[in-house]
C-alpha cells in the first residue's frame, strides 16, 4: 500500500529580535516520511512582512525517495514596523505529487518575539559627571554640604567683633 507523505521543518536564527536591519535566517528542511518516492517536492516560504525577503526555497524542485530530504534557506530583514508590532510570523508549506495525487506537508508557523535591547552604557559626552551615576552625585553633594559646614559663606553684615 503506497502511503506518500511529507513533513517540514522550520528553524529560525536568532530567535527573536531586537531593531529594524537585522537580518532573520530560516532554515527549511522537506523529508519523504512516506513509502514511495515523492516527484516534485517543492516549498513555499511566505514573507513574514514589509522587510527585504530572500528565498531559495521556490528553486527546490526534487524528487524526494523515501527518507531523502531537501533543504532551503530564506533570508528577512526586520522593519521599523516589525519593531512597532513586537513580533514576525512566518509560514511554510511543501508539496509534492505521487500522480495523479497531490501531497501536502504540515504548515510551519514560527513567530519571533521582539526582546528590548539592552540599556546602552552612560553617555560621557556633555557633563564630566554623567559617568558618576546617582550614588556618585549623592556622595559628592554630601562632600558638598560638609565643606560649607567647615567654612560657612556668610552673606550678610559680619557680627563678629574685633
Amino acid at each position: 500500500l503506497q502511503a506518500p507523505m511529507l513533513s517540514l521543518m522550520k528553524s529560525v536564527n536568532p530567535s527573536n529580535f531586537s531593531a529594524a536591519g537585522e537580518v532573520i535566517l530560516y532554515s527549511l528542511v522537506i523529508t519523504n516520511t512516506g513509502n514511495v518516492t515523492i516527484q516534485t517536492v517543492t516549498i513555499a516560504d511566505t514573507a513574514p512582512g514589509s522587510g527585504a525577503f530572500t528565498t531559495n526555497c521556490s528553486a527546490v524542485s526534487a524528487t524526494l525517495a523515501p527518507g531523502a530530504s531537501a533543504e532551503c534557506i530564506s533570508r528577512y530583514t526586520v522593519t521599523a514596523g516589525d519593531v512597532a508590532a513586537c513580533l514576525i510570523t512566518s509560514v511554510a508549506v511543501g508539496q509534492g505529487g505521487v500522480p495523479p495525487v497531490l501531497v501536502y506537508s504540515n504548515f510551519e508557523l514560527v513567530t519571533l518575539p521582539f526582546v528590548e535591547p539592552a540599556p546602552a552604557a552612560l553617555a560621557t559626552t556633555g557633563s564630566s559627571l554623567l559617568p558618576l551615576g546617582v550614588l556618585g552625585i549623592a556622595l559628592l553633594g554630601i562632600g558638598i554640604l560638609a565643606a560649607a559646614r567647615r567654612h560657612p559663606v556668610r552673606t550678610g553684615p559680619s557680627t563678629r567683633r574685633g
